[in-house]
């Protein structure tokens, strides 16, 4: 009897040694947690950044994870564009659905580049051949600055009008680059095949964050040409309401464009260049390589999987923003399908 109990004694003692997770250890009890933030994300450089990138209109101004010893000032921009095209016989008149596509490439801003549109038309008529369009804000005033690179960015489509009003489909997507280029001729179709996120006019917040590429990291001019590999947004409206005349149409809403900017003063204006300052140990792509929630993060402005609280409230609030903005609306959306965790 004595050397069974021994036996279950020692079965027991082993069990504990070897796991920790026995009933009534105390290893078991303090088991570590395994943090899911990346380490790169402890730095608060780098988790300033990673705020603007998700908030570019309200987050604190900080500079970008962006390689090299460069240095400049930051400020914040934001342009409003609402479509409209002048000419004469437009038919029908009154509110009329129209397609169009827009393409925000903040890179390339100056007077006359930073922006292809193509459209407004009659809803599935084919798109005119698309056009450059420009900027006059700060950062396109070349008696000021020298030189600038995009920081953040946010682009929304913001519709007006009374929701009785509403109609059409509102496209949204992250482009690695360019895809409307000046010139040819799209059809709506294909450039809706470009966006990740589609949803009916006003009834969900229409609004994509931008993501820098190595192109971006470089500072640039507005005499500069268009450099096609610089990070871009795009949005694809289909059959979306307008206000049309014989002589103009023009789309029931507008775009609001918010981009912070790096940049560096002219000095034969006066202007003062900064300091070089001491590279990251971070690059650009390593910390975007740890968002992993793509879709969340570029529609919705927050991380998940971060952490449980963090998470929870980041989500919270995204869901309280979306109902002020959509309230009174039911009609749920459409979503594409490639979007990591989305």
């Amino acid at each position: 009897m004595s050397k069974s109990k021994s036996k279950r004694v020692g079965s027991k003692t082993k069990a504990n040694n070897n796991n920790g997770g026995g009933k009534g250890s105390k290893a078991g009890k303090n088991k570590v947690r395994v943090s899911r933030v990346p380490p790169i994300m402890s730095d608060p450089r780098v988790v300033a950044w990673d705020r603007l990138l998700r908030d570019p209109c309200g987050a604190d101004l900080a500079h970008p994870c962006y390689t090299g010893m460069d240095s400049g000032y930051l400020v914040r921009t934001t342009d409003f564009i609402t479509p409209t095209i002048t000419g004469t016989g437009f038919t029908p008149t009154g509110q009329v659905p129209c397609d169009y596509a827009i393409q925000i490439t903040p890179f390339n801003y100056s007077a006359t580049t930073g922006g292809v549109a193509a459209g407004p038309v009659n809803a599935g008529v084919a798109l005119p051949g698309a056009i450059n369009f420009g900027f006059g804000n700060m950062i396109t005033n070349t008696t000021i600055v020298k030189r600038y690179r995009p920081v953040a960015c946010c682009v929304r489509w913001l519709p007006s009008g009374p929701y009785s009003g509403r109609q059409g489909y509102v496209g949204i997507g992250l482009l690695q680059g360019m895809s409307i280029l000046p010139g040819p001729t799209y059809q709506i179709s294909q450039l809706r095949s470009l966006c990740q996120k589609y949803d009916p006019n006003g009834a969900a917040p229409h609004e994509v964050r931008w993501l820098p590429t190595a192109v971006d990291e470089t500072f640039t001019t507005t005499a500069a040409p268009s450099d096609p590999g610089a990070g871009s947004v795009i949005f694809a409206l289909t059959g979306v309401d307008s206000t049309v005349t014989a002589t103009s149409r023009t789309l029931n809403g507008s775009f609001e464009v918010t981009t912070v900017w790096e940049w560096i003063p002219d000095l034969a204006a006066g202007g003062v260049t900064s300091s070089p300052q001491t590279p990251l140990p971070y690059t650009s792509q390593q910390v975007l390589a740890t968002i992993g929630d793509l879709g969340p993060y570029i529609y919705e402005g927050v991380r998940r999987g971060v952490s449980k609280a963090g998470g929870a409230l980041m989500q919270a609030a995204a869901g309280y923003a979306s109902s002020q903005l959509t309230r009174g609306v039911m009609t749920s959306g459409v979503r594409g399908g490639n979007m990591i965790g989305y």
